[in-house]
């Protein structure tokens, strides 16, 4: 689940995120870096089925669409993004394995499409029909979260206008178009018992190459910003490594690859 955080005569943009399985209430929880207030936005789209099926997807709203790769389960959301939404997944192996695309709205599943068949297709959509995927996001940036199975992280996802409060078990993908200034992520390991937890951040701009950078953390709080990869120095977290030259797949983040904490 994902609230909000607005100033008095800014905009709000919203969408956000909240779990397919077992729902978590966020509650009043505040970690800005800019003071802002909570109002709810509830919405995610969750890939789940056979353990580790992968697939390819896209996601667009009425702004800016994203190409994507995973591994059954994931989570998707447009942190900020405007609906209405659609996600498109096709499976990339022969075999019969279930792959499902549910949407995740509050606490309810309102919209579901499942398929077996070898390199099956499934869809959903949510706040309306998207007839045509609008541009790439510009600039994209994502957060992919990686922690033990049974973590629970919170936090925020924020720009010079807007705060998201986010509450989500990993792995996750936040992704953010068209973001106001500076974007920075804020995530809490609350399970600390469970492990380390790290993030990856992937942006892209322009005609640039893409950059990926990642921080991994044994206390439990990972702080890092965009654009750079500059980060916040907090107790057990490691310096961000940014990767100089271009990822060989600027649609697929380690979070996505890695296979056990996909779970």
């Amino acid at each position: 689940m994902v609230r909000v955080k607005h100033r008095l005569a800014l905009p709000i943009l919203m969408i956000a995120i909240a779990i397919c399985v077992g729902a978590c209430n966020v509650g009043n929880t505040s970690l800005s870096t800019t003071g802002l207030s909570n109002v709810p936005a509830q919405l995610s789209f969750r890939a789940v089925g056979a353990i580790g099926t992968p697939f390819t997807a896209v996601i667009s709203d009425s702004r800016s669409s994203w190409k994507l790769k995973g591994t059954v389960p994931t989570t998707f959301a447009i942190v900020n993004g405007l609906p209405p939404t659609r996600l498109i997944a096709t499976k990339t192996v022969s075999n019969k394995n279930l792959l499902s695309l549910e949407v995740i709205n509050g606490f309810y599943v309102t919209a579901l499409d499942s398929t077996t068949q070898p390199y099956g297709i499934v869809q959903v959509q949510s706040g309306g029909a998207v007839s045509t995927f609008a541009p790439r996001a510009a600039p994209d940036v994502r957060f992919g979260l990686r922690a033990p199975v049974i973590a629970l992280v919170t936090g925020n996802i924020e720009d010079l206008h807007s705060s998201f409060t986010v509450e989500q078990r990993v792995p996750t993908i936040f992704l953010m178009g068209a973001p106001q200034g500076r974007v920075d992520g804020i995530f809490n390991l609350d399970n600390l018992h469970t492990g380390s937890m790290t993030v990856d951040l992937q942006y892209t701009q322009g005609p640039n190459p893409t950059m990926l950078c990642t921080a991994t953390s044994d206390s439990g709080q990972i702080i890092l910003k965009f654009p750079g990869c500059t980060a916040i120095q907090v107790p057990g977290q490691t310096t961000p490594v940014e990767d100089p030259d271009q990822v060989s797949d600027p649609d697929q983040l380690p979070a996505q690859m890695d296979q056990d904490s996909s779970g």
